[in-house]
This record gives structure tokens, C-alpha cells and sequence, in this order.
């Protein structure tokens, strides 16, 4: 938007001074009036001279001078300001509260308990039995007895008959043949190449460790037994234990990748065409006479013994045994549960509702304001002077504006800055 602005101003300056220029060469040198003179076309068609001549056509140059314009340019401020931001701040409150909770409590009372008890009771009751009468009865019975008797009678017996007969009887008889068949051997191939091999080298590394170490030390001990009664001093041996520094050498092993050159022997499938010998089996027919046996039916007429069951009616006598419904009396002894009252203690426990008090704790969000230290930039507009180069018009002999002039075959000569 600044740009545009200094662009506008530039434009305006300039328009200025043009229309400024223009009012000056507005006046031709001989009086006429304001217009460029009417063309006429030259004889290639290009625009020719004036037609009415006011004054002789001269060549100008356009110059240009230098003017001073203000122009503008952008300059940014950083301005620090307080400004009020509200946040939202967490508060644990705490509060009381009411609730109700089932408490069991024991309570006692008088109830009264009925008991039954079993005792025995004889009762008398009526009863119907059934017994037994056997009573003699006469009855007339048929009995089957079986006779045996001689009968003719036709039967059908199927008797074997051998009749010859021609058949066709298709045999197969084995043919050798040669035939070319494709066979695959496998021979070996010995091929040299690179493989990968993990070695490792030994590598001496020197370690230095603390460990302990014993040595032999004579120390002095005072002896009261001496020769003059006093102490003698006299040494002996004793052990200490010190820790030294110990260096040694400690071999590490370290991998590397090597390659090498191995033969490598490989089954390669070889494909050649061979004879074999096969043997097909070849069918062949010819007819053959042979004895076929039939089952053939035929009637006769045979003895046959049958056994008959021949029916025969007889009296007999039986005895028959009914049974016969007699009512009785009798006792019987019954279990009869007699009830007993009585008032016991009966303990029980019910659960009542009690209002107890409770505290919990709840966060409550509040608004506070805080004051913050903010940058901002701000963007203002810096005038300045510069100088710029403006162009200006020369006025033509015949007091008109126009640029350019014609000449022959259509090229045209600068007169003038055009309007």
C-alpha cells in the first residue's frame, strides 16, 4: 500500500509538469491556430507534409531536468506496552455434606413358637379283601393232533446242459519297441568363489588391577628374659598384608571379515536324448468255441410226506379259582402331630437408616488478571527528498505537439513530443 502511495505521488509530479509544458508550446511561432497541420499521403503511402505550410519544419531534441520530490518510506518502531490477559486459576475449596448410611441394629423380643409333636394313635377303619374260592367245572376242548401222509405233487428242478458256443476273445500280446526318451544326469561342476569368513585376531591389552600381597617383615619384640635383666631387643618374623599395583597382559579377541577364494563344486543338470527298450502290449482278437453251462427248468412229479394237523374234540374237567371281595374290620396304629404352644426370646437384627457428615474437597476455577509486558511493532510512514529526472518538451516551428513527422516511403523523423 506505502509502494502504491510513492508511486501515486511520482505520477502526479510528472503529469504536472507535462501539462505544464504543454501550455507553453500551445503557441505556434506564426500565430496560427492550436492543431498539427492536415496530412497528405506520399506517393509510397506514407503520411507526407503538411498540406498548408505555416513555417519550416525543424528537428528537436526532448531534454530532461532535475526535480526534487518528496517520497515516503516505511520505518518500524518496536513499542513495549503493558497490556491486563485474564487466566484461569484453579482453587481447591472444601465443603461439608449430609449423607445417609444402613447401620444394623441388634433388637429383642417375646415371640410366640408353636412346636408339633409325633404321637402315636390307634384308629379302627374298614377294609375289603379279596380271597380265593376254587370251584370244579366241565369244558369241551379241541386238540390238534398231527398224522403223516404221503402226497404227488409237481415240482420244478433245474438241471444242468452244456451247450458250445463261439465267442471273441481279445488277448494282448507283448511287443518290444525302441523309443528315444530324454534323460537328465547330473555332473559336477568346480567353480572358484569369494567368501565371507569371520576371524579373529588376538590383540595384547595391558590391565592394571589392585590385588593383595603377603610379605615377610622382621619386626623388633622385647625380650624381659636378657642377660643383664633389662629388656634385649630382639626380631621376629611377621606377615603383612599391603595392596600393589599389578599390571598384566590380557589378550583380546577381535572379529574381522575376510575374504577368500574356495572351490565351490556345484550338481549341474545335463539333458541328453536316449534309446530304451519298452515293451507294449498289443491287443488281439480271434474267436474261440467253449462250453457254457446253463441251468435249465423242468417240471416232475415227485413223492412228497407232509405232516397234517388233524383237529379233535374232547371233555375235560378243571378247576377254576376265583377271587371273591369280603369286607373286614380292623386297627391300626397312626403318628398324629399335636401342637404345642410356647413364648421364647427372639433376637433379630434390622438395618435403620442414620445421617452421617462427610467433607470433600472441589477445585473452582476463577478469573484472575495479570499484567504481561508485550512488543509490538508499529509501522509509520518517514518523508524524504530526492531528485528525480523529468522529460521536457520542445515546441515545433508550426506551434504543434506531435513527436514525429513523416518522411519518404513511411520512416518517420522526431519533431516534437506528442499531446
Amino acid at each position: 500500500m506505502f509502494r502504491f502511495f510513492q508511486f501515486a505521488l511520482v505520477f502526479t509530479g510528472l503529469l504536472a509538469i507535462s501539462l505544464s509544458a504543454e501550455a507553453t508550446h500551445r503557441k505556434s511561432a506564426c500565430g496560427a491556430a492550436v492543431g498539427c497541420c492536415s496530412p497528405v499521403m506520399s506517393s509510397c503511402g506514407a503520411p507526407a507534409v503538411c498540406e498548408t505550410p505555416c513555417a519550416p519544419v525543424t528537428t528537436v531534441v526532448p531534454t530532461t531536468m532535475k526535480q526534487k520530490v518528496t517520497m515516503y518510506r516505511e520505518k518500524k518502531t518496536e513499542v513495549v506496552e503493558e497490556v491486563t490477559i485474564h487466566k484461569q486459576v484453579q482453587k481447591k475449596m472444601t465443603r461439608e455434606y449430609t449423607y445417609k448410611v444402613m447401620q444394623p441394629v441388634t433388637k429383642s423380643e417375646k415371640r410366640k413358637e408353636v412346636t408339633y409333636t409325633c404321637e402315636p394313635k390307634t384308629v379302627e377303619f374298614t377294609y375289603t379283601a379279596m380271597e380265593p374260592v376254587t370251584t370244579t367245572e366241565k369244558a369241551k376242548v379241541v386238540e390238534h393232533q398231527c398224522k403223516t401222509e404221503t402226497v404227488k405233487q409237481k415240482v420244478m428242478v433245474n438241471k444242468l446242459v452244456t451247450v458250445p458256443t463261439e465267442q471273441t476273445v481279445t488277448e494282448y500280446v507283448p511287443t518290444q519297441k525302441v523309443v528315444e526318451v530324454p534323460v537328465t544326469r547330473y555332473t559336477t561342476q568346480t567353480v572358484m568363489e569369494k567368501r565371507s569368513c569371520m576371524t579373529y585376531t588376538c590383540v595384547p591389552r595391558t590391565v592394571t588391577t589392585c590385588v593383595p600381597v603377603c610379605q615377610k617383615v622382621m619386626v623388633p619384640v622385647c625380650d624381659p628374659c636378657g642377660a643383664c635383666g633389662g629388656c634385649m631387643p630382639r626380631y621376629t618374623c611377621s606377615y603383612q598384608t599391603t595392596m600393589q599395583n599389578v599390571t598384566r597382559t590380557v589378550m583380546e579377541r577381535v572379529p574381522q571379515m575376510s575374504e577368500y577364494t574356495v572351490p565351490v563344486t556345484r550338481c549341474v543338470p545335463v539333458t541328453q536324448m536316449e534309446k530304451r527298450t519298452i515293451c507294449e502290449m498289443v491287443p488281439t482278437t480271434k474267436k474261440v468255441t467253449v462250453n457254457i453251462t446253463k441251468c435249465v427248468p423242468t417240471e416232475e412229479t415227485v413223492d412228497c410226506v407232509r405232516n397234517v394237523l388233524v383237529p379233535v374234540t374232547k371233555e375235560v374237567t378243571y378247576q377254576v379259582t376265583k377271587c371273591v371281595a369280603v369286607t373286614k374290620k380292623g386297627t391300626r396304629t397312626e403318628s398324629v402331630m399335636v401342637p404345642h404352644e410356647k413364648m421364647v426370646d427372639y433376637t433379630y437384627t434390622e438395618c435403620v437408616w442414620v445421617d452421617k457428615k462427610g467433607t470433600e474437597e472441589y477445585y473452582v476455577c476463577e478469573t484472575v488478571p495479570e499484567k504481561v509486558k508485550q512488543t509490538k511493532v508499529v509501522v509509520t510512514l518517514e518523508p524524504y527528498e530526492t531528485e528525480v529526472e523529468v522529460s521536457n518538451c520542445a515546441t515545433t516551428a508550426c506551434g504543434t505537439s506531435s513527436c514525429y513527422a513523416a518522411s519518404g516511403c513511411g520512416f518517420r523523423v522526431f519533431r516534437g513530443c506528442c499531446r
